[in-house]
């Protein structure tokens, strides 16, 4: 094996382990946000549930069904805002293909 191809080699090595470090680290920032998430829709549930049956007065199950049923509230509203922008996005695109052709026909009966 030559220099150039043994100097090629671990040049290929070092750019895989790069890229190796560089996926471990998004999936950790990944986690870290999700677990963030996750804490701060649990915190929120604990205190809705202590404002509503004092302190001490639920379980840490009631907690997490709490939260739960509020992310998936919370991601179906993203949803549903997602849907109403792909429709508003639809309607101008609509509007002026529609705008074009009555242009284009008032062009032609002139």
């Amino acid at each position: 094996m030559s220099l150039i191809e043994t100097f090629n080699r671990m040049q290929a090595e070092e750019a895989e382990v790069t890229q190796e470090k560089v996926a471990q680290q998004q999936e950790t920032e990944e986690t870290t946000e999700r677990v963030e998430l996750i804490s701060k829709y649990a915190s929120w549930a604990e205190g809705a549930l202590e404002k509503e049956y004092g302190e001490g007065n639920y379980s840490a199950e009631d907690v997490e069904k709490v939260a739960t049923a509020k992310m998936e509230e919370d991601a179906y509203e993203i949803y549903q805002r997602e849907k109403v922008a792909e429709a508003y996005e639809m309607g101008a695109v609509m509007y002026e293909g529609f705008k074009a052709a009555a242009e284009a026909d008032s062009d032609l009966e002139e």
